[in-house]
């Protein structure tokens, strides 16, 4: 399958969904439950009313595709399994506390860089073929999305809060390739459902672990008592849903920096959302900026059919 084909069947689901999922939450949620209760309180129970919803929506998914079972088909690969749910949820946590210790400009930036890390990781460690034009578009991109983002380097300042992020984008590499590999590996057939149920199953069971013991109980009245708290999270537990379906599709499919690159162009989706639903005004930098993410999406996208047909040619 050339990669022009397979992206064409994933990128619809997966452009967007995580950083509107994101927005939502925080733009409604985390402000509501803020102004009742601590920083550190409402992420949690964001995480749990997140994860849960995402893990029955899961539930319902195998139930009625008859494929419940292969859950407990897959015992060998459970260590895996549950070291991607406890990275997972670590890459949650570690972001949280970049936040709430680092600075925001910063942050942005720092998180994006994983795109980079898989670059270099693919290269190092995997020994993927990146051709000189793969990193000459995979680095236009990513100065196209921190000019979508509006990223002021003039606001940026590093202390040792922002540690944090960095530590979440090497996570969140971390993890790209435990899944892709997981997906890939022939030995114990697995599905990207099934992967997609442990990792959702372990992280919801460690936020409402620490739910629990940083007495955020008291919480759940809140959430319950107001309409825009309750529709947030559950339009947030929703968009995971997709997430996992979508990316876990992606990265078996695809090498894992190509489905990374293909995340660059979340930026735009949001940007094109802000602006039918909040009536936003995009910045002449940022449309800019879009340009340059979609060209150079283009490019890679060439490139890598260039090296799909050279490869069946063989």
């Amino acid at each position: 399958m050339l990669v022009g084909d397979a992206y064409g069947k994933v990128t619809c689901l997966l452009d967007g969904i995580d950083e509107f999922r994101e927005n939502l939450v925080h733009a409604v949620s985390c402000e509501e439950i803020a102004s009742v209760c601590d920083t550190e309180t409402h992420t949690v129970t964001t995480g749990v009313f997140t994860f849960v919803i995402t893990i029955a929506l899961l539930t319902i998914t195998l139930l009625t595709q008859g494929k419940f079972k292969d859950l407990f088909t897959v015992k060998e690969l459970l260590p895996k399994l549950l070291l991607i749910g406890i990275i997972g949820f670590s890459v949650n946590f570690t972001n949280f506390f970049g936040f709430k210790f680092g600075n925001e400009q910063t942050g942005a930036f720092l998180l994006k860089t994983d795109v980079l890390m898989v670059n270099f990781a693919s290269w190092l460690i995997y020994k993927e073929r990146l051709t000189k034009k793969d990193w000459v578009f995979s680095l236009t991109m990513f100065i196209g999305v921190l000019m979508v983002i509006g990223t002021d380097f003039t606001k940026m300042t590093f202390n040792a809060g922002d540690i944090f992020f960095i530590i979440s984008a090497v996570l969140l590499t971390w993890n790209t390739f435990n899944i892709s590999g997981i997906l890939k590996q022939k030995k114990v057939p697995i599905s990207q459902m099934t992967v997609a149920y442990y990792n959702s199953l372990i992280t919801m069971t460690l936020f409402i672990t620490t739910f629990i013991a940083t007495g955020a109980m008291d919480d759940i009245p809140i959430a319950f008592g107001s309409t825009g708290i309750l529709i947030s999270l559950v339009v947030s537990g929703l968009m995971q849903y997709c997430l996992f379906l979508s990316y876990y599709k992606a990265l078996a499919e695809l090498p894992a920096w190509v489905v990374k690159v293909i995340l660059l162009l979340i930026p735009i989706i949001t940007m094109v959302l802000t602006i039918f639903i909040y009536g936003t005004v995009p910045t002449t930098t940022a449309l800019i900026g879009c340009v340059i993410i979609l060209v150079s999406a283009y490019g890679i996208i060439k490139e890598q059919n260039a090296k799909a047909q050279v490869q069946a040619g063989k």
